[in-house]
């Protein structure tokens, strides 16, 4: 079996930085190569790994982000069918320092934005991923 063949189990990651009693949330952009919309941190699991570290390798691909302050495990999770294939995603929240760097994967992405949980939720395309940042708004109280 090919250790690095991608599972139908989804990493999405709400990064997020606080800035006095308010907080950030990171949104990448895709490239239009890749649809050009934007998102926050998502990638595949693989078969060799735990989810905690496909979300740790998605975010370094796609951030350059090595040391973050905290990861916290599946806040929430949910499936989603494309191609007659069922996925499942679980979502993480990730805290980062107030002046973390970010190194875009230029592959993958071509602007990157910190906003507000409203500006995120008005600029992520798809609703799984406005929802995530809902719960997260949730279990934070921001």
């Amino acid at each position: 079996m090919d250790e690095a063949k991608d599972l139908p189990i989804m990493v999405e990651g709400i990064v997020f930085r606080r800035l006095d009693e308010k907080c950030e949330i990171l949104c990448l952009k895709r490239t239009v190569n890749e649809g050009g919309w934007w998102q926050p941190v998502i990638g595949h699991m693989q078969w060799n790994e735990s989810m905690n570290d496909a979300m740790k390798r998605e975010l370094h691909e796609e951030t350059g982000i090595v040391q973050p302050r905290e990861i916290i495990e599946d806040i929430w999770h949910f499936h989603w069918e494309h191609n007659e294939e069922m996925y499942l995603e679980f979502v993480f929240t990730i805290e980062v320092s107030s002046n973390q760097e970010i190194y875009l994967n230029p592959e993958e992405h071509d602007e990157f934005r910190w906003c507000s949980i409203e500006e995120a939720i008005s600029l992520f395309k798809y609703q799984n991923n406005k929802n995530a940042v809902l719960k997260f708004k949730e279990k934070f109280a921001f």
